[in-house]
């Protein structure tokens, strides 16, 4: 036998060893689980971010809201808005493309409503690819 042959020979039969072996069949399930978990972990908490600067960004347009009933913005001839700059000057930081707009109803309500894309709050861009959304806060005070 030449020893080009023998060798061609035990590489066949390490080989066809190799195949039947069974040791590390579980490490290679274990590491497609992981994926899809830790997937699943950066998606829950990419929107517990989201839901987060949604409370943040409800706070600020509540405060705004407030601030106009209470007559903070008394003395202007555009009171409405001064209101949405004043919001969107608060929002700048959070979500650069948020857009506010205020209006009084016939009973002295006012409504201010912010919408913002879901991407500008999203950490991980996983929604964004998902799906493109906005979202609005829309926050209703009785100015007396």
């Amino acid at each position: 036998m030449t020893p080009f042959k023998s060798y061609l020979s035990s590489s066949k039969n390490r080989l066809s060893k190799f195949w039947k072996e069974q040791d590390g069949t579980a490490s290679v399930d274990g590491l497609i689980w992981i994926m899809f978990f830790m997937t699943l972990v950066v998606f829950i908490l990419d929107a517990a971010i989201m839901f987060m600067n949604n409370t943040q960004v409800r706070r600020i347009v509540q405060d705004g809201s407030r601030m106009y009933v209470r007559g903070a913005f008394d003395g202007s001839t555009t009171e409405l808005k001064d209101l949405d700059a004043w919001i969107q000057a608060r929002l700048s930081g959070l979500s650069p493309k948020a857009k506010s707009s205020s209006k009084v109803d016939g009973n002295n309500r006012v409504y201010t409503e912010v919408v913002y894309p879901a991407s500008d709050t999203d950490i991980t861009g996983l929604f964004d690819a998902l799906m493109n959304f906005n979202i609005q806060v829309v926050v209703v005070n009785q100015k007396l």
